[in-house]
């Protein structure tokens, strides 16, 4: 398990910049944002937040009925949230 822990992802032919969570929140800046997803989705969601939560140290966890999980950006009052779909796709 150590070995596969180690494995990173690293896009082929493809340089992705660094997300600045302070140009995107404020860039979002007064929106909600929803991201539908599985566990996948989760652990991206989870990183996401803790990227955003450097722009705005007074993010608070957020839960609302119906959604899985969140948070709330009060200095650009931006809230992201998460709501967990086992079956993305119809199985037949």
């Amino acid at each position: 398990m150590g070995l596969i822990n180690s494995w990173r992802w690293v896009p082929k032919d493809c340089e992705l910049p660094k997300i600045d969570p302070e140009r995107f929140l404020e860039l979002m800046r007064n929106r909600n944002i929803g991201l539908v997803g599985d566990s996948l989705n989760e652990n991206f969601l989870v990183s996401f937040l803790c990227i955003l939560r450097v722009a705005d140290g007074s993010a608070k966890k957020w839960k609302r009925k119906g959604a899985w999980r969140g948070a709330y950006f009060p200095k650009f009052n931006v809230t992201v949230s998460y709501h967990r779909a086992v079956l993305l796709a119809k199985y037949e």
